[in-house]
């Protein structure tokens, strides 16, 4: 298994102009090293990789920042295995908490459909939010199957008017 995930070795780097090639510059990568264990590597590894397939290339390239930080955080807390090892919610609040230190805004402003400004949260919580999602077991059952409503528990009373 190779420590680093090139680029210009995922199929989408194909689809990207000479422009954004340059933009690029020498061979950007993802740096799996710089992750604690072997077991958050391939969790990474296979969240890359699939990410890869689902947007541009330039989109990832401007995920680096996002992984950078991760690689940061993950580094600061130490002794754990896994990204499966602790809750959605908790990583989340060591990770507010660990921005707060690192003085990394928990929100950014972002104008909206009509102009109006609305403050969001981060690229960062929401880059690690994705990463977490990735982990979890996928729900394999169809849609129609997923949108059927179980009313048997719901109390209603219908009258005549």
């Amino acid at each position: 298994m190779e420590d680093k995930i090139y680029l210009a070795e995922l199929e989408s780097y194909q689809y990207a102009t000479e422009e954004q090639k340059k933009r690029f510059g020498k061979n950007p990568c993802f740096d799996l090293m710089r992750l604690p264990t072997q077991t958050m590597r391939e969790e990474l590894r296979t969240y890359i990789l699939r990410r890869s397939r689902e947007i541009t290339i330039i989109s990832l390239y401007d995920e680096r920042k996002e992984y950078s930080r991760l690689c940061r955080f993950l580094e600061k807390k130490g002794r754990v295995e896994s990204l499966k090892d602790k809750e959605k919610e908790i990583w989340i609040r060591q990770l507010r908490g660990w921005m707060m230190s690192e003085g990394i805004p928990l929100t950014r402003e972002e104008k909206g459909a009509f102009g109006k400004k609305k403050v969001v949260k981060s690229d960062f919580i929401s880059f690690f939010e994705r990463v977490l999602d990735s982990l979890l077991p996928g729900d394999n059952r169809s849609e129609t199957e997923k949108d059927v409503w179980r009313l048997d528990g719901w109390i209603l009373r219908l009258r005549r008017i």
